[in-house]
């Protein structure tokens, strides 16, 4: 009896910390993602592009493993390259117009500039008639004259120097309705105000309903022009939370983030915030290799025009909802890591995209949900006198 009383006492003490975690967890979702974006930036600052230009990285030769020479390919004794070396890149300069975190970017050529590096782009081959384009799936699209507020770490180090890569880029764009600059996401939802708890942060800010914008959807890489056949995931546009806290327009987003700034961080910590180096175009660099060579390539052959008499005769409308679905179930696929089993939920997205909480065990399909309730208060019952590991059934 007394061991019972025990258990029961250790199992209501184990309930009340599943729901103070489900608690923490559901705000730590969004907002404190949205805080430690803020935190791990190096720089954060607002401004317009000024130019948008490309240059390949350096061409790296293949060795061979065992004697450490170059390998040549024994058909035309020309050298074969390292797969992922002579990779478009896409140098953006901002002229930076305020800075909410960080200091001026040491490097650059013209004071008050920054040049962010970004794997992909236009590749800048010996014939200009045969330009090739590198499309990274999870890396901004620049043109000139886009304004922004962007939250950046690791620029000239990583593929992508903004702080969770398309989130770490606000922008900034005048509504057609109202003419007031507002802020959007990289694929074009409304940003929101969205109070928290927590007395000392100003709020927080989250994605909201899409909104197509030409802006957002049309860009151009090099002299090419190109358009968008599809958003990333879009939050339900009927949510009556997001009319209730509203768009941030660029001056309130602007008030925002500098209190936000402030709050996350001492003025110690503010000033011990060390420049970051801004990318320089005319200096040489190496990209990651993409896989290790693998001997020398097979000789290049003539492409074939497959021809497509399930696409190609389909009405345009159709072919563009099933292409918008196609690469909708291809980003799907990515996020699962190559499971074919895609999410059927928003929910299952949510648990792919940033985990679950530990509370979270199970729901009403006997399977996580996205909610602590008394599914996983059961489920946690069921599970509370099990034996497990060595010993057990003795």
């Amino acid at each position: 009896m007394r061991r019972s009383k025990v258990h029961l006492y250790l199992f209501c003490l184990v309930v009340v910390v599943l729901v103070w975690v489900s608690a923490g967890s559901k705000a730590e979702t969004k907002d404190e993602r949205f805080k430690e974006s803020v935190r791990q930036a190096e720089l954060i600052f607002r401004g317009p592009v000024l130019n948008v230009q490309y240059r390949n990285s350096e061409i790296v030769p293949a060795l061979d493993p065992e004697t450490h020479e170059p390998i040549t390919d024994p058909c035309t004794g020309e050298p074969v390259w390292v797969d992922g070396s002579d990779l478009p890149h896409t140098f953006v300069t901002y002229q930076i117009d305020h800075i909410y975190k960080g200091k001026v970017p040491i490097g650059s050529p013209i004071p008050g500039r920054v040049t962010l590096r970004f794997e992909g782009g236009l590749s800048v081959p010996d014939d200009p008639n045969n330009s090739r384009i590198l499309r990274v799936s999870f890396s901004p699209l620049f043109d000139v004259g886009d304004r922004d507020v962007l939250l950046v770490k690791g620029n000239t180090v990583v593929l992508c120097p903004l702080v969770g890569v398309t989130d770490g880029r606000y922008r900034l764009i005048t509504d057609p309705n109202d003419l007031i600059p507002k802020v959007y996401s990289e694929y074009g939802q409304r940003i929101v105000f969205w109070p928290v708890d927590d007395p000392n942060l100003p709020g927080s800010a989250r994605r909201g309903p899409y909104q197509g914008l030409t802006t957002v959807t049309e860009f151009n890489v090099g002299p090419y022009g190109f358009r968008r056949v599809r958003s990333e995931f879009q939050p339900p546009a009927n949510n009556p939370a997001y009319s209730t806290h509203g768009q941030f327009t660029e001056s309130e987003f602007h008030a925002f983030l500098a209190s936000y700034v402030e709050a996350v961080h001492t003025p110690q910590e503010l000033q011990s915030v060390p420049p970051i180096h801004g990318a320089d175009i005319t200096h040489p660099f190496q990209a990651h290799p993409l896989t290790p060579a693998s001997g020398p390539p097979t000789p290049d052959e003539p492409p074939v025009e497959m021809e497509r008499p399930w696409l190609d005769g389909i009405p345009t409308d159709e072919l563009a909802a099933i292409l918008e679905q196609e690469d909708e179930e291809a980003r799907l696929l990515e996020l699962t890591g190559g499971n074919p089993v895609l999410p059927k939920s928003d929910c299952e997205i949510e648990r792919l995209r940033f985990g679950g909480a530990p509370s979270d065990i199970s729901g009403p399909d006997g399977k996580p949900d996205c909610r602590t309730d008394m599914f996983d208060f059961a489920r946690f019952s069921q599970l509370w006198l099990d034996c497990y590991g060595p010993g057990c059934g003795e």
